[in-house]
């Protein structure tokens, strides 16, 4: 086991970190707190954790599977410990992250409770986030209610879009230029909790949420180029977007502490969604000729989720196996003009892991395996059945106090979103249309990682070696149709990578505390009957700056250009900087974020179709916010155990970001 300054514990697959009062008194929010882990990465202004390259990461809390919003929720003075592990153990490897995150809150709670208000507000465009949430606990009931809601009211969007090809009727070069677009929507949930504990023995818990998500996004284009071999300009465009869903789900969980070390654990979870997307498509030419292309989409579905779990601890060995199960069904009804279609479809996923672990002196050692049954039934096409078995091994060696070697292998899988399947098109110009793929097969990924990590009492070092290789993976592909271009997502070959970074969290005085990340990727792909091959490098550096009350964190955020199948795709580039002001419960923050270059997507080649896309806000290139945060404790300490073991959510609304004002 690997000590950094009695607070930082690497063992086996995982890396244990025990916060110190000061960092939990210098952090505003469980959420914020979680920034201070080396392998952890916050873009405070989207409330995002990420790996440290950016990659998707599943949070759990006492177990739990949580999100952002419910970090945000948990003050920094409730959180003991966490458990960072870089490859997701068997039970969550086919929820499509890199990494897991497990935070564990004190059993100390209060018999009483607290409000707590996180207010944040930019001065500069219209943009906030704000929760409102109160816990009440009394004897062996716990009770929760929150409010939440993230809202944006935005202008000089950029969206610009340029694509060439010889069609049938001949050569289709266009060039659609930006005008100032707007977007306005808001993300409301509502969340109640109660649940009632018997000691540390038993555990009962219902959770009910209602989300509405109203939205409205607007593009502008000037086009030029050429059409059936003719030039032409002066065309304009507009997108007008407005989608709203609703959502209510239920989550109902039990779980029994059994003898020698035994537990068994119950969730079921219930969702429903119903949708509602109309997109009307108005385009005009120097002669006043207007082609008009309104759609509408009424989409309902229903999931329920279901998982159950033993587990069986020993003094050095421990063992877990369980099952779960997606079923979804979708009833999408696309309305075009006086025509309608109406398809159903169906997922229904079946995923069964077993985990065993040990560790004998400074050797640990954990394999799990999991087999993982989909059936897809979608719209007009024939079920289809699918199976993957995904062994997994860990293997750990400590060289000496403050040294270790780990070697991981995993086999995983990824299961199509409904929305990627749902063939409802959005028009993108005279002959350029937008849909899914109800063709779309889940993929098989294999990854082989060796780690190095060198801790010490002021610093932490980890590099990497990893190898990935994803067999009939799915990425956006534009294709030339002869009639027309479609831009859809398709089943590809074959993605190998090679990867090397470095990792270093440095402390070198009290008050100061840098982070540096580095990597480099070597990509290949194999598509459409060619071979495309790319360096691809990313750095993140920040650092964090305290005095007395004061925290100031600069942090800056850049890569290059990515290979996915034939597109490049390219991320913004981030420089955020924010002060904060806290005394007891009260915390102010000054925050400014400012990017520069759009988000680009562009094709490798220019056969058989030349596309790019960029998108901006304009507005968003120097924003500033102030955040608030106040907590109002009331009641006595007294002693509680609050643990739950599983929690799972539905959060696929079944309709494509093409079809949706999504911001």
């Amino acid at each position: 086991m690997i000590v950094l300054a009695d607070f930082y514990n690497i063992s086996g697959a995982k890396d244990t970190k025990i916060f110190t009062s000061q960092e939990k008194a210098r952090a505003v929010s469980g959420l914020e707190l979680m920034a201070t882990l080396p392998q952890i990465s916050l873009d405070k202004l989207n409330s995002s954790l990420t790996t440290i390259d950016r990659k998707p990461i599943l949070i759990l809390c006492d177990g739990k599977i949580i999100d952002e919003v419910d970090l945000t929720g948990i003050k920094p003075e409730e959180i003991l410990k966490t458990e960072y592990f870089s490859q997701p153990p068997a039970r969550y490897r086919n929820l499509g992250v890199n990494a897991v995150l497990v935070v564990y809150t004190k059993e100390k709670l209060v018999q009483g409770g607290y409000v707590l208000a996180n207010l944040k507000n930019s001065f500069t465009t219209g943009y906030g986030t704000e929760i409102v949430q109160g816990k009440y606990h009394s004897g062996d009931n716990d009770f929760s209610l929150r409010y939440f809601v993230d809202y944006r009211d935005l202008n000089k969007q950029h969206f610009e879009q340029k694509y060439a090809a010889n069609l049938s009727d001949g050569l289709y070069n266009v060039n659609r230029k930006a005008e100032n677009g707007d977007y306005a929507g808001a993300y409301h949930t509502i969340n109640a909790t109660f649940a009632n504990t018997k000691g540390e023995s038993q555990m009962f818990s219902a959770k009910a949420r209602v989300a509405i998500n109203p939205g409205m996004e607007r593009d502008r284009q000037t086009i030029s180029g050429i059409r059936h071999d003719i030039p032409f300009d002066n065309e304009h465009s507009e997108t007008y977007t407005h989608t709203n869903y609703f959502s209510p789900s239920l989550d109902l969980y039990f779980s029994k502490k059994l003898k020698n070390n035994q537990e068994l654990s119950a969730n079921v979870v219930n969702t429903y969604y119903n949708i509602k997307s109309k997109r009307n498509f108005l385009q005009t030419n120097a002669a006043g000729n207007i082609l008009k292309y309104d759609t509408e989409i009424n989409n309902k579905s229903y999931s329920v989720i279901s998982e159950i779990n033993y587990s069986k601890d020993f003094e050095k060995t421990g063992f877990n196996f369980g099952v779960r199960q997606y079923f979804k069904n979708l009833d999408e009804k696309f309305i075009h003009e006086n025509d309608k279609s109406l398809n159903f479809s169906t997922i229904n996923n079946l995923y069964y892991y077993g985990e065993f672990w040990t560790e004998v002196g400074k050797l640990y050692f954990q394999a799990g395996v999991g087999g993982d049954n989909s059936w897809l039934n979608i719209a007009e096409n024939s079920q289809k059945n699918y199976f993957v078995l995904r062994p997994s091994l860990v293997v750990s060696y400590n060289f000496s106090d403050n040294s270790a070697l780990q070697f991981v292998s995993q086999t995983a899988s990824n299961i199509p979103e409904m929305s990627m399947l749902s063939q409802s098109p959005a028009m993108l110009d005279t002959a350029f249309f937008s849909k899914g793929n109800g063709s779309l097969q889940p993929y098989t990924m294999f990854a082989n990682s060796l780690f190095y990590i060198l801790s010490g009492q002021k610093y932490y070092f980890r590099t990497t070696l990893n190898h990935f290789i994803a067999k009939n993976p799915y990425y956006t592909t534009i294709y030339n149709r002869s009639d027309y271009i479609e831009k859809t997502i398709s089943n590809i070959d074959q993605m190998q990578s090679v990867k090397y970074d470095l990792l270093l969290n440095w402390q070198p005085v009290q008050q100061i505390s840098l982070k540096g990340y580095y990597g480099v990727e070597y990509q290949y792909f194999k598509a459409f009957d060619k071979k495309y091959f790319h360096w691809f490098n990313f750095g993140n550096i920040s650092a964090q700056f305290y005095y007395k009350r004061l925290t100031l964190n600069i942090q800056a955020i850049m890569q290059g250009k990515s290979l996915e199948a034939n597109l490049y795709r390219k991320l913004l580039d981030l420089y955020q900087a924010d002060l904060t002001w806290k005394k007891k419960s009260f915390s102010a923050t000054l925050a400014c974020r400012f990017s520069h270059r759009p988000e680009t997507i562009e094709t490798v080649d220019n056969q058989p179709v030349y596309y790019k896309e960029s998108r901006a806000w304009g507005n968003f290139n120097g924003l500033c916010y102030l955040q608030l945060v106040y907590v109002f404790d009331f009641g006595k300490k007294v002693e509680r155990n609050v643990n739950q073991k599983l929690n799972n959510n539905d959060s696929d609304i079944g309709i494509r970001k093409d079809n949706r004002a999504e911001q």
